[in-house]
């Protein structure tokens, strides 16, 4: 008995989890007490009868169309088959403000049941109206109707307890209507959780080895977790294996047959009933993992979830009912942590070293029997850190704080899905404000749009500064922006939001958004005076941090839903207008700040450097005081704080920067942009990067730098071309933006080209995923950069290092950027230092992964008589003849070739691909997003330029003027006609010099 003993139908207390549609019938999961055991068991609601609300809005805003409008509702009712509506003439807000659009406008209200047909697409055009709310789920009906936000407590009436279930909860009942459920005025503690961690090992089969097969299941249970303070008790534990009969393996479940472990995995899942299962990388490569191998098995259900279900291609759609924590995911979200792997997750805030095995380990663990125990134990072992990591993290409490505030389902906080939060945010506001909100659309991505101006960035004064720097940054400055200006869409026009210079804050705000965001700030202020408070205790302070770090990241992803086009709030407009307020402020900021005397020496959106010009602390303090007393004066809500004090600061350029950080009595070295922190250079690189901040950050006289980095390169320089410095020096990583097969010119990029092999050697490939590799040499064949690539896997020696190429496109470029402030460091000494041949000292080498950049230019063609590639480039002097079967090239031949080769290197300039230098992991096409970085907020750069490939069409030309052959020459031509078509070296000297006219 559940709750309430007695009668049939009973009141019951609900714990709400996860809600999923089937058949027409919306289902809650959740928990509830047992009275007889007195324990939480896993519970099913089902809710009956929920009603579509649509709304129609005359297009005239008149109130004497209303009854046609009605006559046109009904017949279009009967058309599509829609019983039991009824219509009712209401008052609502308009979302979008226009500039005849009234405060209130009469419309429509349909009421029906979800179980009806919905209105087809053509439902406007037959009304002669707006239509709102055809589409609607009913997970969001109930959501944002019953006014349920995210986990919580209901309170359900008259719930009938079913004999015969459709669910695999524990309990089950059926409401009659979702009226009968409220949400509990006073909210109790959470109840505890059941959480499952499981991981699995695969092998690679088949005559090809391409066949990804599971050998392996664990998993590790945990019963009743608090989800607050998330102490781990004892966990149970299970082994399935798929083996020969005769396998020593006492503790495992074993079989010869994958789909039978595979299903007994899904009958301990229906057995112990878990909330929540975790995993790393758990709905990126484990369960899709597991859902191919079920295709190719024939396994039709599965009981992943609390419904019996086919397997679906949404990860999330597979579980309805239990929470799915994939930890991966959840880094990628709330850490920044360079080529985050599960290993660096574990040695990171475990504090202990993980023991990884490779595929050939497991392979041999399941014919040796000293190994697969091993293997067995270290599978197990992981299922005990990920839980592990799952606790010390937080990631169920914070996700869980995130579901509440946003009003959105767990299972979407904990996918990561910010755009689902804000969405949910702004849906509760509109619906508790009778405002009428668009529907959810499709975006097509392709269709181009005009994208608007994003933060300023000003021009660094670049040097190495001893004095005292101050960072001074604006606090939230968006959605502070948002409130001082009363921006939202219910109060600027599109034509009104483009006034940005004279704009200034209302007296009294009327929009509904800055209201949200006021509150939600407002919360989180009142949060951190009782975290400073001394009476709570350790639980209530961790409970506290959740709620304001939640609180934050909730308020700062409002201002994101309105630019993003996909966003079902997209605002163009108004996201423009608070980039441009963003400038403005920062514009006069920087006057302020030179009105007092004191010289900016670099500003970027929201915060800004100042030069103190002394090296007494409490001066340079004093001094920023003053700054921050008359900015802030200037402003409402928007404030400006002290963010760091440099004791010395390296200004490379534009978001490049190394200094010294004084907290107190704590110094330490703080960089941004440089080779340090990013993910495209080895660990050689970042060694010499590092030694060389050191000198710059610490040594006094541009001398003593001098001879000391000569005596390093020289060292390193020797160390590395004598194949004496470890293997993991240099290492490479960069992460998939995509599936290999979907690059255009793949095969010039090294990550892809490595992860190409990988899948051909049947190992999992998936975007997001980061691949390690090193590069190789050519071993006297002619390669391009990102042939000669290799995984870490398949090198095993330093030997096959290509050192000299580390030293001239990693160390160099490095170091010669990081020495530049200090005279006589040229690229020529430096090269020269390493060792290094004259014709480094004056390349210009960039990123591996700019396209633009990647590898020497080359000319490459396969032979139309053998198919042999032929390659020409500077160090390969171009030939009439094939250099494999001496066959000649004809004039007609080669000019197509080279043709060709320039209308794809023209092409890729006119995709306008975007990419992200600082974090790699963030790739745009066309200029309809803002161009800065979703992942790390960084500006986006060309992927392909003009100027690359007018750097690219001279080396083109330098390769092919040669006096023989004499069919060169009008190759070259073609080359040079090509270039001339491009208006990228030409000045307009008339525009430029037009303020002298």
């Amino acid at each position: 008995m559940l709750t309430t003993p007695g009668p049939q139908k009973n009141k019951i207390d609900f714990y709400f989890l996860d809600a999923h549609t089937i058949r027409n019938k919306l289902h809650l999961f959740g928990k509830t007490k047992c009275k007889d055991t007195n324990e939480y068991v896993s519970s099913c609601v089902v809710v009956e009868n929920q009603d579509r609300n649509v709304f129609f809005v005359p297009k005239d805003n008149s109130e004497h169309g209303l009854g046609d409008l009605e006559e046109k509702i009904n017949t279009l009712a009967k058309t599509h088959g829609i019983k039991g509506h009824s219509l009712e003439r209401v008052k609502r807000k308009p979302l979008f403000k226009t500039a005849d659009s009234p405060l209130e406008t009469q419309c429509i209200k349909m009421v029906y049941p979800h179980r009806e047909n919905t209105l087809p697409h053509t439902a406007a055009s037959q009304t002669s109206a707006d239509v709102y709310g055809s589409t609607v789920s009913q997970i969001e009906t109930f959501l944002v109707k019953r006014r349920v936000c995210g986990p919580c407590w209901l309170e359900i009436d008259d719930a009938e307890q079913k004999g015969v279930k459709t669910s695999l909860c524990t309990a089950e009942f059926a409401v009659e209507t979702p009226k009968k459920i409220s949400v509990a005025q006073k909210q109790k503690e959470s109840p505890p959780l059941d959480i499952l961690s499981v991981s699995i090992r695969t092998v690679q089969e088949g005559p090809q080895k391409t066949k990804r097969t599971i050998a392996a299941i664990a998993g590790s249970f945990y019963k009743n977790v608090d989800t607050e303070t998330q102490s781990l008790p004892p966990a149970s534990s299970f082994l399935l294996l798929k083996a020969g009969p005769g396998t020593d393996a006492k503790e495992a479940f074993v079989s010869e047959k994958e789909h039978e472990i595979i299903e007994m995995l899904f009958a301990k899942i229906k057995n112990i009933d878990p909330d929540a299962i975790v995993s790393y990388e758990l709905t990126e490569d484990l369960l899709p993992t597991l859902f191919r191998r079920m295709d190719e098995l024939n396994i039709r259900r599965h009981s992943l979830g609390r419904l019996e279900l086919a397997p679906s291609r949404r990860a999330a759609e597979n579980a309805p009912g239990r929470l799915l924590c994939d930890l991966h995911g959840f880094v990628a979200e709330h850490e920044t942590i360079k080529a985050p792997s599960f290993s660096k997750l574990v040695e990171k805030h475990l504090g202990t070293k993980r023991n990884e095995m490779t595929h050939e380990e497991t392979e041999r663990a399941l014919i040796d029997r000293d190994a697969l125990a091993a293997m067995l134990g270290n599978c197990i072992e992981d299922t005990k850190l990920a839980a592990a990591l799952l606790a010390r993290m937080g990631v169920l409490p914070l996700t869980q704080q995130l579901a509440v505030l946003a009003g959105n389902l767990w299972a979407r906080s904990l996918a990561g899905s910010r755009a689902n939060r804000t969405e949910y945010l702004l849906l509760h506001e509109c619906h508790r404000n009778k405002i009428i909100y668009p529907d959810k659309e499709k975006t097509d991505f392709s269709k181009k749009r005009k994208g608007y101006l994003g933060g300023l960035v000003l021009e660094p004064k670049k040097a190495l500064y001893t004095t005292i720097t101050l960072l001074l940054d604006f606090n939230s400055l968006y959605p502070s922006i948002i409130q001082e200006y009363d921006i939202c869409f219910t109060t600027f026009t599109p034509e009104e939001a483009e006034a940005v210079e004279t704009i200034a804050p209302p007296e009294t705000p009327h929009g509904f958004l800055p209201g949200v965001l006021r509150r939600l700030v407002g919360r989180r202020k009142e949060v951190k005076k009782l975290l400073a408070s001394p009476l709570l205790s350790e639980k209530e302070k961790k409970t506290a941090d959740i709620r304001q770090k939640a609180l934050k990241l909730t308020a700062n992803s409002v201002y994101g839903c309105l630019g993003f086009p996909g966003s079902r709030f997209y605002g163009k407009h108004l996201a423009s207008l608070i980039t441009g307020l963003g400038r403005r402020i920062l514009r006069d900021s920087v006057t302020t700040v030179e009105k007092l005397r004191y010289s900016v020496i670099y500003g970027d959106t929201d915060s800004v450097m100042v030069d103190t010009q002394t090296t007494d602390m409490q001066k340079a303090v004093s001094i920023a005081q003053n700054i921050k007393r008359e900015i802030n004066k200037k402003h409402s809500v928007l404030e400006i704080d002290l963010e760091n004090c440099f004791k010395r600061l390296l200004l490379l350029q534009k978001k490049k920067y190394c200094a010294l950080v004084v907290k107190g009595d704590e110094t330490t070295l703080e960089t941004k942009g440089i080779e340090l922190v990013r993910q495209d250079w080895c660990g050689l690189a970042k060694d010499a990067s590092e030694y060389a901040v050191g000198l710059a950050m610490h040594e006094e006289t541009p001398g003593a730098v001098k001879q000391k980095m000569k005596l390093f390169l020289e060292t390193l320089g020797s160390d590395a071309l004598q194949k004496k410095i470890p293997f993991s020096q240099f290492l490479l990583t960069k992460a998939l933006s995509k599936n290999p097969e979907e690059y255009v010119e793949g095969n010039r990029l090294p990550h892809v080209v490595v992860a190409l092999r990988m899948k051909e050697r049947g190992l999992a490939v998936f975007p997001g995923q980061m691949i390690p590799f090193v590069v190789c040499s050519a071993g006297g064949r002619q390669k391009g950069v990102a042939q000669r690539c290799y995984h870490v896997d398949e090198v095993t020696d330093t030997a096959a290092v290509d050192t000299e190429w580390y030293l001239a496109n990693q160390v160099l470029p490095c170091v010669a950027r990081l020495s530049a402030w200090v005279e006589g460091l040229d690229r020529k000494t430096l090269a020269a230092y390493l060792g290094l041949g004259t014709k480094y000292a004056s390349e210009c080498t960039a990123s591996l992964f700019n396209e633009d950049e990647a590898e020497e230019a080359t000319i490459a063609f396969d032979c139309c008589r053998c198919g042999k590639q032929n390659i020409w480039s500077a160090s390969s002097p171009p030939a009439d003849t094939c250099r494999d079967c001496s066959a000649r090239f004809t004039f007609s031949f080669l000019y197509k070739k080279i043709l060709l080769l320039l209308r794809r290197e023209t092409e890729k300039v006119y995709r306008m691909e975007l990419h992200c230098p600082p974090c790699l992991s963030a790739a745009s096409k066309t200029d309809e997003h803002p161009r800065r970085c979703r992942e790390c907020g960084e500006q986006l750069e060309e992927l392909h330029s003009a100027a690359g490939l007018h750097r690219k069409l001279g080396e083109y030309k330098a390769i092919l003027d040669q006096k023989e052959p004499a069919v060169l020459a009008r190759l070259s031509a073609l080359v040079s006609a090509v270039a001339g078509q491009s208006a990228y070296p030409w000045v307009d000297c008339q525009a430029l010099f037009s303020f002298l006219l």
